[in-house]
Parts: structure tokens; sequence; C-alpha cells
């Protein structure tokens, strides 16, 4: 036996070198820590590598020409599908897994119709004044923020403003609208001489009679006018003040206590109820809001008070036939105001509902941390509804 350290002469019963010390061989039934080294016969291994061979395993060289040509017409036909399936088929929209409107998205073409009641729009700047429909144009905010413009068929779309805007408005011929800022802006109605003509931050504008009323931030939240005409503005009261109604003489309006009435020109400021309320509306001699009761309505003449539904979380909208509120589950219900009686026509994560002639957009949020939007349009009973942008491109479906 040779040591395979030291290459000296060694006896085959010995488990060391007892020149160099080096460990031998050891048996592979031993299992203390060593190992079996491998001594190869060069002869041995020379003869079977030469004897040795691998065997090709046989192949059918011959190609099925037949097989080929139809595999390709195959994929020509799948390809041209697809491409037809994605561009001009069914749109995907990305919906949240609570919206149940996500399969209907969109149906036939939709036609908004009618006209936006005073209820509706003082409705909808209560809640940002995302959307603003004149009876034949429909002005609103896609999903990046930007002022565009369609039709009432929901086509023809345009964008108007590439910057985020809120509280759209239609007055002689200009959109009236606040920028990122809260400064209010007017452009015309092709998108063209926009101008900055309020520079501080106001809130809940409306316009009547060529005269703006809204809240200056800055100004402790009060009341100002501003007439277009001359150009001056007028502050009306000195509080806090949210939710702004100009009807006939008065001003009727929240703040942090309870909702007030004043005269147009700031008098006679008075307090008709207290306690925080929001959204407040005005209808017909009543006051409609939101309280930790529920969506109650005020009786202006008999100053009585009365809970319409008491299991409301937001009081989303509404109009001379309907109000439009979100129930504890999350869907968004109709209250018929002359028969009592309900219905729910959406589900989803909604934060906004804008009334826009006969029909209802919410703002629908994909998830719970409210950081990506989408708007939906819908008849008051649900039955037909549309995704309005997709993709987070603003893209009109």
């Amino acid at each position: 036996m040779i040591c395979p350290n030291c290459q000296n002469e060694v006896s085959n019963d010995m488990n060391y070198c007892p020149y160099c010390g080096h460990p031998l061989y050891k048996s592979q039934e031993q299992n203390d820590g060593y190992y079996e080294p491998l001594f190869f016969d060069e002869e041995t291994v020379e003869k079977e590598t030469k004897t040795s061979s691998f065997k090709d395993i046989p192949v059918n060289k011959k190609v099925n020409k037949l097989l080929i040509l139809v595999s390709v017409i195959v994929l020509a036909v799948l390809t041209v599908v697809s491409y037809e399936y994605v561009y001009h088929g069914p749109t995907l929209n990305y919906t949240s897994s609570h919206d149940t409107s996500s399969d209907t998205l969109p149906q036939q073409p939709m036609t908004i119709s009618g006209k936006t009641g005073f209820s509706s729009l003082v409705g909808n700047i209560n809640q940002n004044g995302e959307a603003y429909f004149d009876g034949e144009t429909l002005y609103m905010c896609n999903d990046q923020g930007y002022l565009v413009s369609m039709d009432q068929n929901l086509n023809n779309r345009q964008t108007l403003v590439t910057e985020k805007c809120q509280n759209i408005m239609i007055h002689n011929d200009k959109i009236y609208y606040t920028n990122q800022q809260n400064y209010l802006c007017e452009v015309s109605l092709d998108g063209k001489n926009q101008n900055q003509f309020i520079t501080k931050a106001i809130y809940y504008p409306y316009i009547d009679n060529d005269r703006i009323y809204y809240q200056l931030d800055e100004d402790n939240e009060s009341i100002y006018v501003y007439d277009i005409n001359t150009q001056k503005q007028t502050k009306l009261n000195d509080r806090h003040s949210y939710c702004i109604n100009v009807v006939d003489d008065y001003i009727y309006y929240t703040s942090d206590d309870g909702i007030y009435r004043m005269n147009r020109n700031g008098e006679n400021d008075e307090k008709l109820l207290s306690g925080s309320f929001y959204n407040l509306i005005y209808l017909d001699g009543k006051l409609y809001y939101l309280s930790s009761d529920g969506i109650c309505l005020l009786d202006i003449n008999s100053k009585k008070t009365e809970v319409l539904k008491a299991n409301a979380v937001n009081f989303l909208n509404m109009n001379e036939q309907y109000l439009f509120y979100q129930s504890m589950d999350g869907s968004v219900v109709r209250y018929d105001l002359s028969t009592q009686q309900e219905k729910t026509i959406y589900n989803g994560l909604v934060d906004t509902g804008y009334i826009v002639g006969d029909k209802l957009i919410v703002k629908t949020y994909v998830s719970a941390y409210q950081q990506e939007s989408y708007y939906v349009i819908m008849d008051f009973d649900g039955a037909q509804q549309q995704r309005l942008f997709f993709d987070g491109q603003g893209d009109y479906i």
C-alpha cells in the first residue's frame, strides 16, 4: 500500500502512515469522521472508457410540412382575434372587490338628460364640485383631477385645463373653478383665456346674479360675496361658515355649533338649530342635513326636525324626488322622498356623489387607503352603470 501523502510504502493493516502521519484506508462501515479514499486502476479505467459509448436516440428527421402550415395559420388567427378583443372588445375595468357593478361596466351607450336642480348643485358643491352639467355638456374632473368636457352622450371628450380642479360652475359662457391652491379661476368654454381672479383659498363658491358667494379660508372661514361686474369683494359675516345655500333673500349655512340664516347683505344673522351638521341642502322650505342621528330635515317655518334615515353614514346628494345616502354596510341607497321606498343601487368604497341631470356620478376608491379612485356614472335606479375613465390615464371609455 502506498501512502497518498508521502508516497512511502506502508502495511495494509495500518490506519496512519508511520512516516508522515497521514490517515490511510478506512472502511465505510466505520463512522468516525474519516472518508474512504478512492483508488483507481488506470488500466481498468482506460479499458472501460474505450469500450463504453453513448447511443444516439433515433429521431425521425422528416419534416411534417402540413403540420407546420396548420400551426402557423392557427397562430395568425389567434393573434388577430386577441388584437380585436383587446382593442375593440369589452373594456377592462379595475374595480374594488366590493364593487358589484364591475360586471356591468359599460353597457349600452348612456345619455344624460334633464337639468341639474338647485339642491343637486348645492350638494355637488358641498362635495368639492367635481362635476357640472349645463343641459348639453358635462364638465368634470378626470382621474387626474384635470378639467374635461364631453357631450351628453359622453362623447367628444376634450381636456380643457391640465391642473387639478374643483368646484366647477358655468356662468355667462365661462367656466369657473378652483385650482389646486383653491384660488378662483375662470376659463372660456374651449379651455382658452385662463385667468385667476381671487388669489386666496376659497371654498363652497356659488354663483347667482353675477355674484359669487364663497367662504374665505384665511379670514376666519367667513362668507364673502364677489361682484363679477365691479370686481368688488364684501365680507358678510364673521363666523366659521360651511355648506352655503343662497336661496331667495337668504343665505343658509352651517357653523361649528349649528345651522344659521342671514340676509344676502349679511344682516339679521340668526341660529336656526343647534348642533353639529354636515352637507346642508335646501329644498322646498326644508333644510336637509347629516348629523349623528342620521339624515334629518328641518322645516324652516315650523322649526320642527325629523330623522329620515337613522342608519345613514354619508349623505351623498339629493334632488326633488330622491335622496342618495351610504348605509352602514357601505352601499349606496336611493331613498324616495314621496313613497319612502328604498333601493340599493351601488356597492363600493364611495366617497362622494354628484348629480348631473338624470344621472348620479359616484367617486369610488380602489381600496380603503383612499389613494386611487375612479368615477362611475349610473341611472338613478342603478340598472345602467358605466365607468367614465380607466387605466389611471383619464382616458374616456
